[in-house]
């Protein structure tokens, strides 16, 4: 008798999981297809765009806006997110080109995510550049006009875009961006 309750018991579970698993699916693929279809008709940074919104915190508490894109250095920018195994991947060009330029251009680390962590993950990745979170993450995606969490931008001196590159970095895109920065003349 109490084998039979135990049976019927699972199969009730069951069959009041199965409803709840199909809805639970059918909700993110739904809210998945609504971000896909948002992010496909956002607008991109491109060559020439002025940056005009750039609101950050970093792991020291310091605030820079726009105004640190200054007429002095061009500004090397790597925006990700700690989580983010392509991201991971571009690393070790970022710190070869911020060993090689940091001299002559303002480099900065963003991450798409929460100050807290930041200072240990900085300290384990040994960055030579300092590390910087939105202070408002949904309007610096916005106007930064970002599409994936992994991007790898150039700023003139006059705070227009140079080069902006979505996604992961090869050896191509690293000499791409060295000859940049190198020649840059503005």
């Amino acid at each position: 008798m109490i084998d039979k309750m135990k049976n019927i018991l699972n199969i009730l579970t069951s069959l009041f999981l199965i409803p709840i698993i199909v809805v639970t699916i059918f909700i993110i693929i739904n809210q998945s297809n609504q971000i896909k279809a948002l992010n496909e008709n956002l607008p991109t940074l491109n060559q020439g765009d002025k940056i005009k919104y750039f609101d950050l915190i970093g792991v020291d508490k310091e605030k820079i806006d726009v105004s640190a894109l200054n007429n002095q250095k061009i500004s090397l920018i790597f925006i990700f997110s700690q989580q983010c195994s392509p991201c991971n991947k571009n690393i070790p060009y970022w710190k070869k080109l911020a060993n090689i330029f940091s001299e002559k251009s303002n480099i900065y680390g963003i991450i798409l995510g929460d100050i807290t962590g930041i200072a240990n993950f900085s300290n384990s990745m040994k960055f030579k550049f300092k590390l910087f979170c939105p202070m408002d993450l949904y309007k610096f995606i916005e106007k930064f006009r970002l599409k994936l969490n992994l991007n790898q931008t150039i700023i003139s001196k006059n705070k227009e875009v140079i080069y902006s590159k979505e996604g992961d970095l090869d050896q191509t895109d690293y000499f791409k961006i060295y000859k940049i920065i190198k020649g840059e003349k503005k």
